[in-house]
């Protein structure tokens, strides 16, 4: 008897890790699920480089309008060219920031490392091995507030940052939105470790994003440094009207 007890217990608990373990896996999944239950019409892809995440939002929302946003010219005419018959997918050639007009732009061989910031001169190995190639260019910049003041867009569904620790820069250009709650859900990549000059961490996005109601849903894709340190990650942050629609956590 105590040995089916045992058994039956350790089935029951069993199923609860394989049905948990759905959930804090997958960030676009779980962006999914989180939005189930309202129609997105509108995504923010800051940082889009070709497009690599803006065509993961086409197969979950496709009839999604997506604001794909890239600074320079090489990567921004690619991802023209790639969306080029799809009129709901609209690149816009601008950085997003605190503040509207010309900023300088940090272009590195690796595109996906492009920022408005210099890769930290104490930063990771492999970051440093990337970074002899800079070159500088500038780019023009705009807040998020004042590009939905100027598409007249009311709501983003889903705000996407992979701006290379400007994350803070364009939660700050947005402060008109997150007052109203006027962003359903923010996908971004959060530091720990300093690979930027003039990075925020982590502790500052969370800081930010609380003063306005917004709450920290998941944490992803953690990378650590070459000497074993946390380094970065992705998180999803929720409205608080997303977070009063949540189901029960099963």
């Amino acid at each position: 008897m105590f040995r089916e007890i045992i058994k039956q217990v350790l089935a029951f608990f069993d199923y609860e890790l394989r049905r948990r373990s759905r959930y804090f896996v997958d960030a676009f999944q779980d962006q999914k699920k989180l939005l189930q239950q309202q129609h997105v019409k509108c995504i923010f892809d800051c940082g889009a480089n070709i497009g690599q995440t803006t065509a993961k939002y086409k197969q979950l929302f496709p009839n999604a309008t997506i604001y794909s946003f890239e600074p320079t010219q090489e990567t921004f005419d690619v991802l023209c060219q790639t969306f080029k018959s799809d009129e709901l997918v609209k690149p816009q050639q601008l950085s997003v920031s605190n503040l509207t007009g010309h900023q300088q732009f940090f272009v590195y061989k690796d595109s996906q490392l492009n920022s408005l910031s210099a890769i930290d001169s104490q930063s990771d190995r492999y970051m440093l091995s990337l970074s002899d190639s800079v070159e500088y260019t500038k780019v023009e910049s705009i807040t998020l507030d004042e590009f939905c003041e100027r598409e007249k867009i009311k709501e983003i569904d889903i705000l996407k940052m992979d701006i290379q620790g400007s994350e803070l820069l364009a939660l700050q250009g947005a402060v008109g939105l997150l007052k109203k709650q006027e962003i359903s859900l923010i996908y971004l990549e959060i530091f720990f470790g300093q690979l930027y000059d003039h990075q925020a961490n982590f502790h500052e996005i969370n800081k930010l994003l609380q003063e306005y109601n917004y709450i920290l849903y998941g944490v992803y894709n953690l990378t650590r440094l070459s000497d074993g340190t946390l380094g970065y990650g992705d998180a999803i942050f929720i409205s608080s009207d997303i977070k009063n629609k949540l189901p029960p956590f099963l």
